[in-house]
């Protein structure tokens, strides 16, 4: 079975698929060093690596995403600062939210496609 975002010899392309100047993935790798590790030893994996289900880059990649949108969209802005005031939630735990609708509506475009 094919995985999001794998090629054909099972190993994330993350050099094909990001550039490593990326604001908001810049940021967030900062704010996960034991993922940034794993990002700066990406080479050494013969499969995509998983935790607990996950794939830890690609996590960091689509909180990345929602950086970048924190940065210059205003709606984004105010649904992270309503998360935080509203609901209790610490900044991380915010983008990650809106990091999951994200994802929700990115694969059901693909669904319809």
């Amino acid at each position: 079975m094919t995985k999001l975002l794998d090629f054909p010899n099972g190993r994330l392309q993350s050099d094909f698929l990001l550039n490593e100047t990326d604001k908001g993935f810049k940021t967030v790798l900062n704010e996960h060093p034991e993922i940034k590790t794993l990002w700066e030893r990406r080479h050494l994996y013969p499969e995509t690596l998983t935790i607990n289900g996950v794939n830890p880059v690609l996590h960091v990649m689509i909180e990345g995403i929602i950086e970048n949108q924190l940065q210059d969209q205003t709606g984004v802005q105010e649904i992270y600062a309503k998360l935080q005031k509203e609901e209790n939630l610490t900044p991380h735990a915010a983008r990650a939210c809106i990091a999951n609708v994200f994802l929700q509506d990115f694969f059901h475009s693909f669904i319809r496609a």
